[in-house]
């Protein structure tokens, strides 16, 4: 029962004897006509005063009795449901600390008092009397010790809540468990204590680190991937891009990327564009859709962009998810493999034309010449036998041209020395060509022995020689060198031509007319000429790449309108490939791993981009211009860290050269080697450079260049 408390008693009693004060003044007043007011108390003049006082203070104790009797009666009543109250609540509460799943316990200055049964169960306890009276931190991994007696003397200290923490908790078993841990203090006799909740979050760990592990992967996958993979807006915005992305589009952050407007800045045609996003609005997806999209710099790039639209629960699309995949080497390897197999089916056909056609041109030659021999000699038909035999002779070699380049011709291959071969035609060779024509020999020391028909192989110094002629009508000069080269996969791969190994090279420069791209892409095709009608049959050329390849050779050829016309001839040298290729490894292992930033413009995108694989595989860092004035930009922005200058001499707008002459201007002393597609010797007849300038000619051989970049960064 709640007693009545003491200072309610010393009001009650005031308020009692003030109130007999008042009852009692108020009687005197009007039934004895005292006129002494509330004084009248303190006088008793007749007996009857007394008589009535007394009946006063009768009156006034069975009224207070009775109002203490009242509020007695109410405070019991209350008191008995405050009790049952109190019990219901305290059993309620201790049903919910009881049947808890989370850990509850009680500590008071750092010694737990209770633990319900959810945290015996999490300690691996036989019993709450086996963990009450124990420090807490007996029960912490000690990697946590320090937090949690500072977190004691926290509680102690500040009475405030400790915010929620990550711990472990040592259990008697010896094993531990990742808990979460919140604590509110409170002060009980004297003593600071503090109620704390433990939650087992061990499966809510491992569920984080699978999450964690999961996405580490997929984000492994998302930033390694050689694909672009890139989520963004149906309005044109990457939300988000692989560096394989940032690299396709020849920008240097991502962040440049995430600025871009996809609709203007990525692709090429705004056709194609709407055609995709209707795709996969109306699909939901888009499978290899073709397009070419837009590269820094103005280049451009063949990509098959797969897609597939993200839509909220009305339909509506939230965002493009979508993996890009650059093809523009493939396509450029399907264009050399169509072209490889149109020449081969063209020399089938023209082989077996020809073969066909000897067959007949042998008959008429035979017929013809019999005639002749039954006729005398004054006899008139023989004006008409003898151009059957002359016509008959060049249709004998017009065949003999479409067999060579249909690989039909008999071969006979033996080991030669092409030098030797060359040596022998020289002078041949000098007769073919116009006296304002200056030939010019310049032949390697090393071992040029290759398998060969050295008959075939004068045809194709010949058939040069008068193409070179020909594309020179006001003189000029021709240059035939050799050298022996390594040409690695990387090589092999990019030019679509036999296998890796060691070639005996034979280039053939004039300084002509020169060849367009159209031009070039049919050079080697029979019947193909840019000559006047009557002037040529176009089989010349086409004879030669009939002949090379029956040599399981390669033949490429470089030109510019008004700049001349170089062809190399790539031939399997008789050197040992083993030996070659075992040469070529340890001179790969033992080339230096740089760091430096190089600076390589190149108008050309299938060399740039070849050339710069090459630098990055040795761990240099690169920066890309298409001609000479975005050159000199980027140089002018990053002249502090760029330590050499890879230029093409011969770009639109400004060449290489040009190049060099500013960027020495701003950083005077700036390394630089020059590239082209014509050899070292017409480079430095034609002044373009002179001499000590670092120079290495097209096509480039990967090794040879890093040995170059590495000799030139060394001095």
């Amino acid at each position: 029962m709640r007693k009545i408390k003491k200072s309610n008693i010393i009001w009650m009693s005031l308020v009692f004897g003030a109130f007999y004060w008042l009852l009692d003044s108020i009687i005197d007043s009007i039934f004895f006509h005292s006129d002494r007011g509330f004084f009248s108390i303190f006088f008793i003049d007749e007996p009857r005063h007394l008589w009535m006082r007394i009946f006063t203070v009768v009156v006034l104790l069975v009224f207070g009795f009775f109002v203490l009797f009242v509020i007695y009666r109410q405070r019991l009543k209350e008191s008995k449901l405050t009790e049952e109250e109190l019990f219901e609540k305290e059993e309620r509460y201790r049903r919910l600390v009881e049947l808890s799943p989370d850990t509850i316990f009680i500590q008071n200055e750092g010694i737990v008092t209770f633990i319900n049964l959810a945290g015996v169960r999490l300690l691996r306890a036989s019993s709450p009397d086996q963990i009450i009276g124990k420090k807490v931190v007996d029960f912490i991994h000690p990697d946590y010790r320090d937090i949690v007696k500072e977190r004691i003397h926290k509680l102690r200290d500040d009475k405030e809540i400790v915010p929620v923490i990550e711990e472990k908790y040592l259990r008697f078993d010896g094993t531990y468990v990742d808990v979460e841990v919140t604590a509110t203090p409170f002060a009980y006799k004297g003593k600071t204590g503090a109620q704390v909740i433990v939650r087992d979050i061990t499966e809510r760990k491992k569920a984080e680190n699978l999450l964690r592990e999961s996405e580490e992967k997929y984000r492994s996958i998302f930033e390694e991937s050689e694909d672009v993979i890139y989520i963004s807006t149906p309005e044109g915005k990457f939300l988000d891009i692989n560096p394989a992305g940032v690299r396709l589009f020849g920008y240097s952050s991502k962040e440049e990327v995430l600025n871009l407007d996809i609709d203007r800045d990525i692709y090429f045609s705004q056709s194609d564009r709407l055609k995709f996003k209707k795709m996969v609005e109306e699909k939901g997806y888009a499978k290899d859709f073709e397009t070419v999209v837009k590269v820094k710099g103005g280049d451009v790039a063949i990509a098959l962009i797969t897609a597939k639209a993200h839509k909220d629960e009305k339909g509506k699309t939230l965002f493009y998810r979508g993996i890009v995949r650059d093809i523009t080497d493939k396509k450029r390897m399907e264009a050399q493999l169509f072209y490889a197999q149109k020449m081969e089916a063209i020399g089938q056909l023209a082989g077996g034309v020809a073969h066909d056609f000897n067959n007949i041109i042998t008959a008429v030659v035979g017929y013809a010449t019999l005639i002749k021999m039954k006729i005398k000699k004054d006899d008139e038909l023989n004006t008409f036998v003898d151009p059957i035999l002359s016509s008959s002779e060049r249709a004998k070699k017009l065949t003999q041209s479409l067999l060579a380049f249909g690989r039909k011709q008999p071969i006979n291959l033996n080991p030669v020395d092409l030098n030797s071969i060359i040596r022998d035609i020289e002078k041949l060779l000098l007769k073919l060509i116009r006296e304002d024509i200056i030939f010019k020999f310049e032949l390697t020391e090393k071992d040029t022995a290759i398998f060969s028909d050295h008959v075939q192989i004068e045809q194709i110094l010949m058939n040069l020689a008068t193409n070179a002629s020909d594309a020179m009508p006001d003189g000029g000069e021709i240059i035939l060198e050799t050298d022996v080269v390594w040409l690695d996969k990387e090589f092999i791969s990019a030019h679509a031509c036999g296998a890796p190994g060691m070639y005996v090279l034979m280039s053939f420069t004039d300084t002509g007319t020169g060849m367009d791209e159209a031009t070039k892409s049919k050079i080697f095709e029979p019947f193909f000429t840019t000559k006047d009608i009557g002037k040529g049959t176009g089989l010349g050329l086409a004879m030669v790449y009939g002949i090379v390849k029956q040599h399981n050779g390669y033949i490429n050829v470089y030109s510019e309108p008004g700049k001349g016309t170089i062809f190399r001839i790539y031939i399997p040298s008789l050197i040992k490939h083993e030996t070659a290729e075992k040469e070529q490894l340890k001179q790969k292992g033992s080339l230096r791993q740089g760091t430096e930033t190089i600076l390589l413009a190149e108008d050309d995108e299938s060399v740039r981009k070849i050339i710069e694989s090459v630098l990055k595989e040795f761990g240099y860092k690169v920066l890309t211009a298409e001609d000479g004035e975005e050159a000199i930009k980027k140089f002018s922005e990053n002249k502090d860290k760029i330590k050499l200058l890879l230029l093409d001499l011969i770009m639109p707008g400004i060449d290489g050269k040009e190049v060099y002459e500013r960027a020495k201007k701003i950083k005077p002393g700036i390394k630089a080697i020059f590239t082209s597609g014509y050899t070292m010797n017409v480079i430095k007849r034609k002044g373009i450079l002179d001499e000590g300038f670092n120079f290495i000619s097209k096509p480039i051989l990967p090794l040879e260049l890093i040995k170059l970049v590495s000799k030139v960064l060394e001095e």
